[in-house]
């Protein structure tokens, strides 16, 4: 006895094929949205980063700054090539006059900075990173004594805060910059008393 197969009628046929089809297209479209959402989700987390360590970067200025100004103060260098390595190398000249005068400066960080990595000298940060920072003397004033003072049987300046002295303070402004384009600035204040140890 043979065996005949289903006839499928003529208006069926194909139609596997087509839902087929219909599933592949569905799939297809699922699939490139999850490949466009995963490589824009990689994108933010790269530029996440990127804005991360510049703001690390300008950050870090501060400290910097501080230690330079210090040096500054103690050893009067009359040019930036008397500043100490690594200092030398990334301190415009312009920075010494700018810590022993007080000025309403105009300069700017982008455009004219008093302390800026180069390609020979990084500090220390990434290679395709860079610090710009600018400095500014803001103000001077005598700090008042207090009543320890005279107890205490001495006077003058350099015994800190109850014993008077002198303040200066500083502005830091910190830029730190990513070779893509990620910048982030930091401004900053420093108060350097004279006369006391460690300022």
């Amino acid at each position: 006895m043979a065996t005949v197969g289903k006839i499928i009628p003529l208006n069926r046929r194909g139609a596997a094929l087509i839902v087929a089809v219909l599933i592949l297209v569905v799939l297809t479209i699922i699939g490139i949205y999850a490949l466009t959402t995963s490589t824009v989700e990689t994108k933010i987390a790269g530029f996440s980063r990127e804005y991360e360590v510049a703001f690390y970067i300008a950050d870090s200025g501060s400290p910097i700054a501080i230690e330079v100004t210090k040096y500054i103060i103690h050893h009067v260098p009359t040019t930036a090539d008397d500043l100490p390595s690594p200092w030398d190398a990334v301190t415009d000249s312009s920075l010494i006059d700018e810590v022993f005068s007080e000025t309403t400066s105009t300069d700017d960080v982008s455009s004219g900075p008093d302390i800026a990595t180069n390609d020979q000298v990084n500090l220390g940060f990434p290679s395709d990173t860079s610090l710009k920072m600018d400095v500014d003397r803001l103000a001077s004033y005598q700090i008042a004594g207090g009543a320890i003072e005279f107890g205490a049987g001495y006077e003058g300046i350099g015994r800190g805060q109850e014993a008077g002295g002198t303040a200066i303070l500083f502005g830091f402004d910190s830029l730190g910059e990513y070779t893509t384009g990620a910048a982030s600035r930091v401004e900053t204040g420093y108060r350097h008393v004279v006369g006391v140890p460690g300022g």
